[in-house]
């Protein structure tokens, strides 16, 4: 015959016993904080901007981010006379064919692929490396598919 078993009781902290726990947490939540602030606080701009630039290759298609490296310094070279409301307005202009193309899925998405309308693929690219290219010309550029492009002044 087996023994009955005994039923497991939970450990009752007492109010000094809970409060001195919480007082370790809140200590080791602190120290976590501090060394993590410390890290960050350590870390220079150029291995931010690395850092940057290896979590966007990775999210990025290779081809996509191949072709944009010669694209996008092509829009920059093209809109580098154009005034700062120029470059706004077209970023702004830009937004609707990336947002509501179909050649933007067909892009990211290789399902989607056959059906955009011929030259929908085309256009949206381009509207991307435009685009790209008016962030470049914000402070600080923009990374994207492991490439940082800047205009500066």
């Amino acid at each position: 015959m087996s023994k009955p078993k005994a039923k497991a009781t939970k450990p009752v902290l007492t109010d000094d016993e809970r409060a001195a726990l919480e007082e370790r947490l809140a200590k080791r939540g602190a120290l976590e904080r501090a060394a993590r602030e410390a890290k960050w606080a350590a870390t220079t701009d150029e291995q931010l901007l690395r850092m940057r630039l290896d979590e966007s290759r990775e999210a990025c298609d290779p081809m996509l981010a191949l072709f944009l490296a010669a694209a996008v310094p092509m829009w920059i070279d093209q809109m580098k006379g154009w005034d700062r409301k120029r470059i706004e307005r077209t970023a702004h202009e830009l937004t609707d064919t990336v947002t509501s193309s179909q050649g933007i899925a067909a892009m990211v998405d290789p399902d989607a692929r056959g059906t955009e309308r011929k030259g929908d693929l085309a256009k949206a690219f381009n509207a991307v490396a435009q685009g790209l290219a008016c962030l470049a010309f914000c402070p600080g550029g923009i990374v994207f598919g492991g490439h940082h492009w800047e205009v500066t002044a």
